[in-house]
């Protein structure tokens, strides 16, 4: 749930493009700028973007899509070269 009590869904953010070389600092630092960018820009749509979890290795960060503006969300990244997946939580027993 959102804070505006939409309903939302957790998905994955990955930027596909590369981020260049450099140490894992470097590269840290070079994806926070993009995924910040992305915040900004999908504001509008109500998206939410977790920067704590944030992973240089896989150029991924988490975040919140308001279920009603996930397809046009996705359309749009998918545009900019960034995949969108949805976060499915397993439990084993």
């Amino acid at each position: 749930m959102l804070p505006d009590g939409r309903a939302g869904v957790q998905v994955s953010f990955q930027y596909r493009s590369s981020i260049g070389q450099g140490d894992t600092n470097v590269r840290r630092l070079r994806l926070m700028d993009e995924f910040r960018r992305l915040e900004t820009e999908l504001q509008p749509y109500g998206v939410r973007l977790a920067m704590n979890s944030l992973s240089p290795s896989a150029q991924t960060v988490e975040g919140i899509v308001p279920l009603d503006r996930f397809d046009e969300v996705n359309q749009r990244m998918t545009e900019q070269g960034v995949r969108v997946d949805v976060v499915v939580t397993r439990q084993v027993v």
